[in-house]
């Protein structure tokens, strides 16, 4: 291979921003570790294997990825049951997520769930994703959902958090699965990617014609 390959390699590998990532963010773990949580008197933080779990008139849930989620759950009225994990991005980065919302109850006990983001520390938050009975209907559910969101450099923190409303005495659900951060390539560092193999597929087929 020519010093000019490899080089080209180096540019294309190197020069990529560094990037802090989201740990055990499908749960494989088996349990919450990395993650930070507040779980009411009442409440639930679980993580659940393939088996899934039936909530709600949802049926069963099963992980998007891997063999396990996460699964938050609340005991009202007024109290959250939250999770959240703290990370810093370096350079461009995109975060995305799995999750679901399961309506235990029915209207008019609006309960609610949350994935939010902050950039400064917790004191404002941004909302990704939301969903309430009344939106996904009585005793209903919205189905896995996948959230992207394109971030710059700093440092985050990712929370997610579900409220019952007025009563405690049905309980909706929500799951989370498949938590990542990843790097965006942009255009011409792709196309330089392209270029570099094409070039070794070409120095190799040379070599072994030789």
């Amino acid at each position: 291979m020519s010093a000019k390959l490899v080089f080209a390699f180096a540019v294309v590998f190197f020069a990529a921003p560094a990037l802090a990532s989201i740990v055990n963010g499908s749960f494989e773990s088996g349990d919450d570790t990395a993650w930070s949580s507040f779980v009411p008197p009442g409440g639930a933080l679980s993580v659940l294997g393939s088996a899934g779990f039936v909530g709600g008139e949802g049926g069963l849930w099963s992980p998007t990825h891997g063999n396990y989620f996460a699964l938050l759950q609340t005991d009202g009225p007024g109290s959250y049951t939250e999770m959240w994990q703290s990370f810093v991005a370096v350079g461009s980065a995109v975060l995305s997520f799995d999750v679901f919302f399961d309506a235990g109850d029915y209207l008019p006990f609006n309960d609610s769930a949350f994935a939010e983001l902050s950039s400064d520390g917790g004191l404002t938050w941004a909302t990704l994703w939301y969903r309430d009975v009344a939106m996904v209907g009585d005793l209903w559910h919205d189905g896995w959902t996948t959230v992207s969101q394109s971030l710059g450099a700093g440092a985050y923190i990712l929370r997610f958090r579900i409220a019952n409303d007025l009563d405690s005495e049905f309980e909706s659900t929500m799951g989370v699965d498949n938590v990542a951060l990843s790097i965006p390539i942009p255009a011409p560092q792709a196309a330089l990617l392209g270029a570099v193999g094409v070039s070794l597929l070409l120095a190799v087929r040379r070599r072994l014609a030789a």
